[in-house]
């Protein structure tokens, strides 16, 4: 869990700083092509929507990895639980034979 909180943090930290570069380089870039206010605009909502949809994704495989990694816990948690309940059940079986037997 901790691994993956990691990689999360360090995806987020590269999305950010890819994103910073991305639009300095592109007003730059506008700038120098001396592109008009509305198609500057236009061009840094495109980056900001896609800047946006990946973090988002980042976002929710750090949750569902969190959720996956409980669920992988209570069930190895569940499955230890009814294997004891099997071998108490199995212990009991065996007792109430041998005694049944005993009294055969």
């Amino acid at each position: 869990m901790l691994l993956s909180k990691k990689k999360s943090l360090d995806n987020l930290n590269a999305l950010d700083e890819a994103y910073e570069m991305m639009v300095k380089m592109f007003y730059d870039y506008a700038q120098k092509m001396d592109l008009s206010e509305t198609d500057t605009q236009e061009i840094k909502d495109m980056i900001d929507e896609v800047y946006m949809e990946k973090k988002r994704e980042y976002f929710y495989e750090d949750k569902i990895g969190a959720i996956n990694d409980k669920i992988k816990k209570i069930t190895s948690i569940l499955d230890t639980s009814s294997e004891k309940k099997k071998q108490n059940r199995n212990f009991l079986y065996y007792k109430n034979k041998s005694h049944s037997v005993s009294y055969e």
